[in-house]
């Protein structure tokens, strides 16, 4: 019925975003008040630059990309060249564009828009390791949860920056359950913390007629309705060549800058120059891949087949394997990290003998 859960498996086997999906951009300040679905998903994520032209307005404007990639990709080569390239040009910090960053990802509601509506939470791992913490956190005797299973009440999320430092060393983020929230206080201290051990199907059974204790009506058919799954294709880290095929179809722009009007390649042209020395073949300046500077008319469409690089092997499409569901649609639910082996748990993990009073 709903696929929910900050499961164990996620968790242990955590592994952007391929398609048009919609997603949760965490705001500045205390005002992120989320609820989470199921994840975490380990993602390995390289970000750039680039612009478009708007076929409404014919305007040049700038816009970011993303990839999903595997450990050792092309990029982690690159992200490696490019490091000494930056570092032989003299920058005592390099910031290397195209190393992948860890992040995590999930599937939830911003409970700041009136509509539910299910979207993707792209976060980093301190989030992801709060929200982990919070579910596993257990009361005074060890017997229950303090807060519940992650999906039970909404966090709230403190994205906080410091503008004496750069972005990337100056964000910081704390994740507190709602206190406010009826849920909040309902679950409160009451879920057993035997259900940090149960199988799926044992959760699964315990929810299976009780789902409207925790969600709303509107909230339940959008999840159901879920048009993408964060374990499955749109999620799945690209091939090498689909990663240099986003690359020809989207040009890195040389010419951007952060947050703070930094270009992220100070010298271009020299860059570029390195980067033939070290026989980077899809980034030369004979593809359109880098927009050199100033140009605001180079084509951005996608190539030509017979347009791709052909020095750039073809490599065997990697199989990617995805959690399948069980056999009533009923998807990995609710579990977290395996509590202490001390952990008092006679009698509560037996089937029929878990006290369910709390969902009535």
């Amino acid at each position: 019925m709903l696929n929910v859960g900050q499961t164990k498996e996620y968790i242990d086997e955590a592994t952007g975003f391929n398609g048009q999906i919609p997603r949760i951009k965490l705001e500045d300040g205390p005002k992120n008040l989320i609820r989470i679905i199921t994840g975490p998903k380990k993602t390995r994520t390289v970000f750039w630059r680039t612009k478009y032209k708007d076929p409404e307005t014919g305007e040049i404007k700038p816009s970011t990309k993303a990839v999903l990639v595997n450990p050792d990709s092309v990029l982690d080569k690159l992200a490696t060249v490019e490091y000494r390239i930056r570092t032989e040009l003299g920058e005592t910090e390099p910031r290397c564009v195209f190393k992948p960053v860890e992040r995590y990802a999930y599937t939830a509601f911003n409970y700041n828009e009136i509509e539910r509506v299910v979207k993707a939470l792209d976060t980093p791992k301190r989030v992801s390791e709060q929200l982990i913490n919070l579910q596993r956190k257990l009361t005074k005797d060890s017997l229950h949860l303090l807060h519940g299973l992650i999906f039970m009440f909404p966090v709230v999320v403190d994205k906080q920056i410091d503008p004496k430092k750069r972005r990337e060393q100056g964000v910081s983020y704390r994740v507190d359950p709602d206190l406010e929230s009826p849920l909040y206080k309902r679950f409160t201290g009451k879920v057993p913390a035997s259900w940090l051990r149960l199988s799926v199907p044992e959760i699964n059974e315990k929810f299976v007629d009780k789902w409207n204790t925790i969600f709303e009506e509107d909230e339940i058919q959008a999840i159901e309705s879920c048009p993408f799954d964060i374990f499955g294709e749109e999620f799945r880290s690209m091939t090498d060549d689909e990663v240099l095929t986003k690359f020809l179809k989207f040009p890195i722009d040389l010419d951007a800058v952060d947050v703070y009007g930094r270009k992220y390649f100070t010298n271009p042209e020299v860059f570029m120059e390195k980067l033939k020395e070290y026989e980077i073949k899809f980034l030369d300046t004979k593809t359109p891949v880098a927009i050199s500077q100033g140009s605001t008319k180079q084509s951005t469409e996608a190539p030509k087949k017979e347009e791709k690089p052909q020095e750039t092997k073809p490599q065997e499409e990697k199989k990617v394997e995805t959690k399948p569901k069980n056999e009533d649609n009923i998807s990995d639910a609710v579990f977290s990290e395996v509590p202490p082996d001390n952990l008092n748990l006679e009698g509560s993990s037996k089937e029929g003998e878990m006290d369910l009073s709390f969902l009535e």
